[in-house]
């Protein structure tokens, strides 16, 4: 009997029904002569109940094991037992875990722990696609297993380099500041990106500058420019006020200018890259403020339940050369029109080279469920998809420069003109906006009218916060992470109250830039470190440095270790007793629900933010005679009510919130004029006056 171990039953049945026969049973497929079982992910985790005490002691640091052992998961214990079972009775195995580092340990955690002796082990290696085509060449492809042990060995070393690291720092620390104190290789870097801007926001200065804006106009139509020096090395048309208003008393008597030159510059941007799932998360982040994990649990509900995506947590771009013939069948599916395309595209959407572990995330179907998340992920990885085979979108870009003797300085206007939406069709169509702002024909030495000469006073802006958008960006870029552990590693810097979440904002807590701060001059909180750890580790494999690279690896991370310790042994931390994510989250909607003022939102010590929590609920208890003369209005979470007259006031109206003291007013008779109403049909805003009929709110327009 052959048995095939996968990383996951959906592999698993795809692998079973391109053999032939599949019957399902408890924990495996039979399929003719072979059996396909699968894990569920990593089901082995490393043993450390030895280090698991309870008291923590700096004496005993660093922790250095010589070896590690392996216990399952205790939620799959019972497949384990299962797949172990089955290996007692193969002849031949072979491995179709996903095809890098995080498969390759997957599977030799199972094998390693099976007692007993192993038949021949053999590799399948893709990452294109289970279809019964690529199934069959992979199993009658499939390699000898040790020609992939340095695989193996790369990925152990950055596991073991991961529990090394993370449990000596994370008890150093956890020790002095008397409280839990989590230190890893990677998430630590990562809370460093996010204090590191925090930093920098706060240390910004603004800087006023003037803009001289030069109002234009050529047969009737009517364009802008702005005066330029030419001399700046950057930002040439910022000027100081003093500077806007000497520029300013010259220039606005003058009528006319002349046009010099126009330069005509025809651009082409090719299609955006189909979706690994760092830029799908990105991309929903950026679009509809969806965190990380949000987007995967979505994406993974769209490739599970509703098996109208491919796989999710993939780090690849790209397709594979053998998926022409799949992706034309697709497209006929979803734009017949484009369906040719898939013969003729390069090596922008297939490239063998570019793949991982997965292709990128494409349709498969259409979706048919009704979840306004599902149907906005499934909508971004389609138009991605269809995008791909699509033109390219033209535009030229225009550049003007005018004289307006006697005024010394150049007039600069700049427009756009779309030549060809190619791809960008498909954006335009959700009513995304297109930029076209398209100049006048204009000629060397031609005149237009100076309608006005106006200055727009401004402040340099300081760097922007990050946002689940821009850490993604840095972790991808940084090598902080895998595609499948990204999101985990934000929530876990959430949890550990490190960050805190401020709309689509990251935003460190003191917490977070204590450690960040104590770590200063440390490696750990580099993430230069961990990119070069991971070339170190990719190396192990791609040099098939074997054994010996994972020992040297480990003896250079225990190494780092010890000096780690040693130098942070005698420092202090203050334990900096935060409020809980959810007590922050209450204050917050408190604060917005009530309208405070007051509140801080900067402040998430324990302390304040339960003061603040139990004075707004105290105040919400209090009543406030009604001008009935007969009761008290009391507050309701969504309405004010009295309980006499009975009136009820809603809190938000049309989109606007009202205030107690707006309320009374209304009930007193008053006509309230307001601004900021939105429509539910149309979304637009409007304004508006409001009154009290007796029994309800009224608008008077």
């Amino acid at each position: 009997m052959i048995l095939i171990i996968t990383e996951k039953p959906d592999q698993a049945k795809d692998i079973a029904a391109a053999i032939g026969n599949p019957q399902k049973a408890t924990g495996y497929i039979s399929a003719n002569d072979h059996f396909v079982t699968w894990a569920f992910g990593h089901v082995f985790t490393i043993d450390d109940s030895q280090y698991q005490g309870s008291s923590w002691s700096l004496d005993e640091l660093p922790l250095l094991p010589k070896d590690f052992k392996y216990i399952p998961v205790d939620s799959k214990k019972h497949q384990v037992g299962i797949i172990h079972n089955l290996i007692g009775k193969a002849d031949k195995i072979i491995v179709a875990t996903d095809a890098g580092r995080e498969g390759e340990l997957i599977a030799r955690e199972i094998l390693i722990t099976y007692k007993g002796n192993l038949p021949p082990c053999f590799r399948f290696w893709t990452s294109e696609a289970l279809t019964p085509a690529v199934v069959k060449k992979g199993i009658s492809n499939a390699k000898p297993l040790a020609e992939f042990d340095s695989l193996f060995y790369s990925a152990k070393a950055r596991q073991i380099s991961d529990w090394v690291v993370g449990i000596n720092l994370t008890r150093l620390f956890s020790i002095k500041g008397n409280a839990l104190w989590s230190v890893g290789r990677v998430q630590t870097p990562t809370l460093s990106i996010i204090v590191n801007r925090d930093q920098e926001i706060k240390r910004f200065t603004p800087t006023p500058f003037t803009n001289i804006i030069v109002d234009l106009a050529k047969d009737g139509v009517q364009f802008a420019g702005k005066v330029h020096n030419p001399t700046a090395k950057t930002n040439p048309d910022r000027f100081t006020a003093e500077e806007a208003a000497k520029h300013l008393a010259v220039l606005k008597p003058i009528p006319t200018a002349t046009v010099q030159n126009v330069t005509v510059e025809e651009k082409r941007n090719a299609p955006p890259p189909l979706y690994s799932l760092t830029l799908l998360q990105r991309a929903a982040n950026r679009k509809f403020g969806y965190s990380a994990k949000e987007t995967l649990e979505v994406a993974q509900a769209l490739y599970e339940k509703h098996k109208c995506t491919s796989y999710p947590r993939t780090e690849s771009r790209h397709l594979a050369e053998s998926s022409r013939d799949m992706v034309e069948a697709l497209l006929q599916k979803f734009k017949p029109e484009l369906s040719p395309k898939a013969q003729s595209i390069g090596k922008r959407v297939f490239d063998d080279s570019k793949l991982t572990d997965h292709h990128a995330i494409i349709p498969l179907a259409e979706y048919s469920g009704a979840n306004p998340k599902e149907e906005h992920i499934f909508n971004l990885v389609k138009n991605a998809f269809l995008a791909a085979f699509m033109d390219d979108y033209v535009f030229e870009s225009t550049r003007v420069n005018l004289s307006a003797n006697p005024f010394h300085l150049p007039i600069v206007a700049s427009g756009v003109r779309v030549v060809s939406l190619g791809w960008k069709s498909l954006y335009i169509e959700e009513n995304e906006k297109e930029e076209n702002n398209e100049l006048p024909m204009l000629v060397e030495q031609q005149n237009v009218t100076i309608e006005n000469v106006t200055s727009k006073e401004s402040l340099t802006k300081p760097p922007a916060a990050i946002t689940e958008d821009s850490l993604l960006g840095f972790m991808e870029k940084m090598n902080l992470g895998t595609p499948a552990t990204r999101d985990s590693i934000i929530e876990k810097l959430l949890s550990t109250n490190y960050i805190q979440r401020e709309k689509k904002n990251l935003i460190s807590t003191p917490k977070g830039a204590e450690l960040i701060n104590k770590l200063n001059g440390s490696a750990v909180a580099n993430p230069e470190l961990t990119s070069q750890w991971e070339n170190s580790l990719d190396e192990i494999y791609k040099q098939k440095k074997g054994r010996n690279g994972l020992t040297q690896f480990v003896e250079e991370i225990h190494n780092f270790t010890r000096a780690e310790v040693d130098k942070f042994m005698a420092i202090e931390v203050v334990n900096h007793n935060l409020a809980t994510p959810k007590m922050v989250a209450l204050a917050k909607k408190l604060a917005k629900d009530n309208q405070t003022k007051d509140f801080d939102k900067n402040d998430t010590s324990f302390d304040y933010i339960k003061t603040f929590i139990d004075k707004e609920l105290t105040k919400a208890k209090e009543t406030t005679p009604c001008p009935c003369g007969n009761g008290n209005i009391s507050s309701s979470p969504k309405a004010w009510n009295c309980d006499a007259c009975k009136a009820t006031i809603w809190k938000e109206i049309a989109g606007k919130k009202l205030t107690l003291n707006q309320a009374i007013a209304l009930l007193k008779g008053e006509t309230l004029k307001l601004k900021g109403f939105k429509s539910k049909k149309t979304k637009k805003k409007f304004d508006a006056s409001l009154e009290w009929d007796g029994e309800k709110v009224t608008f008077e327009f």
